[in-house]
């Protein structure tokens, strides 16, 4: 358990950690959307989407790039402790690369065609893979998964665990990719999501919550109270450009960085079902593209209007910025929701 004096210090990067990272985020956000724009560099829409997105064409993307580098600088300034910045580093650069060559080959065939499925998934295992060996190199890495309403509290997977934490690494990274499509609506919700963390890493020193919620309070992870700091940061910054009418969009390199701080959080301090909870709206986003997909494959008939979901209720006939707004007011329910799971109320 943290003092008093380790507390107030852990707080006190975690403040300095976001404020840095808005600000590197805002300045070089400015800098970055005035390049692309000079050089006529900007996303191409789908053109099966909702016909209101067509004016996007042209918009500046990419934006994933400035944010990344913030939430790095203030990463690397700020955080203690090396585990913590080997595994953070390795999931920002690592999948948000991934995003990059996705992103650049969109702008070089100017459409919407990026990376072939299963070149981008092969790599996606190939970083999750990498991330669990530093996990347990690190001896951060633990093999059983943290039921919150259960009364046995864990299910011990033993070696089977690489293969679920994989697969969750990488269904969260897509989730989190297929929520990136209404401005500010992925940015937004990784807000939430990561305030949420802090919330209960704050929660736990305080011992209100179980070992397994609390897990911020022991070793090392303790650090990652100061990188979901950097992150929010980051974010935050972006968010000032994204917000509607969005001025650039993140793509893929910055939705697949997201992701994967997402869900190695959640591996990180044994909450995959908790951080599930928290992240309900990415998960419906994945999990309607997966029912339309297989619902046409097998009945050859959608369930949706279009997919991800978020464009299924622009389809209805509400607005792009009502959509976002509710989802996120949805993203906050569904926080303190977990907040009562994590308390076991």
């Amino acid at each position: 358990m943290l003092s008093g004096v380790g507390v107030e210090h852990i707080i006190f990067r975690a403040v300095v950690s976001g404020l840095t990272a808005f600000v590197i985020s805002l300045v070089t956000g400015k800098v970055f959307i005035q390049l692309q724009k000079r050089h006529a560099i900007g996303q191409s829409i789908r053109e099966d989407g909702p016909e209101s997105h067509q004016v996007k064409s042209g918009t500046p993307t990419v934006g994933g790039i400035f944010f990344i580098i913030a939430i790095l600088i203030a990463t690397l300034l700020f955080v203690k402790s090396i585990s913590i910045l080997a595994i953070s580093l390795t999931a920002m650069l690592g999948f948000g690369g991934i995003g990059l060559w996705d992103d650049l080959l969109k702008l070089k065939r100017s459409n919407s065609d990026g990376l072939k499925a299963k070149y981008k998934i092969s790599l996606q295992v190939i970083i999750s893979y990498l991330l669990l060996f530093e996990l347990d190199f690190f001896k951060l890495l633990e093999t059983s998964i943290f039921i919150p309403w259960s009364e046995t509290l864990y299910f011990q997977l033993g070696s089977w665990y690489y293969i679920f934490a994989i697969l969750y690494i990488v269904f969260m990274v897509n989730a989190c990719n297929l929520s990136d499509g209404l401005d500010g609506l992925a940015t937004g919700l990784g807000i939430i999501s990561f305030a949420a963390m802090i919330l209960f890493g704050f929660i736990a020193i305080t011992g209100a919550l179980h070992p397994s919620v609390g897990a911020f309070m022991f070793d090392d992870r303790v650090e990652l109270i100061v990188f979901l700091s950097g992150m929010i940061g980051g974010l935050l910054g972006f968010l000032w450009y994204n917000a509607r009418p969005a001025q650039v969009f993140m793509g893929d390199t910055g939705s697949m960085a997201i992701g994967g701080g997402f869900a190695m959080i959640a591996i990180i301090t044994q909450n995959e079902i908790l951080m599930l909870i928290i992240g309900a709206v990415f998960f419906m986003e994945a999990l309607s593209v997966i029912i339309q997909v297989s619902s046409y494959k097998m009945r050859k008939k959608r369930v949706f209007l279009m997919t991800p979901i978020h464009h299924h209720f622009e389809k209805m006939g509400w607005k792009e910025i009502k959509v976002v707004h509710r989802f996120w007011i949805f993203s906050l329910i569904c926080v303190l929701i977990g907040l009562l799971v994590a308390l076991r109320i």
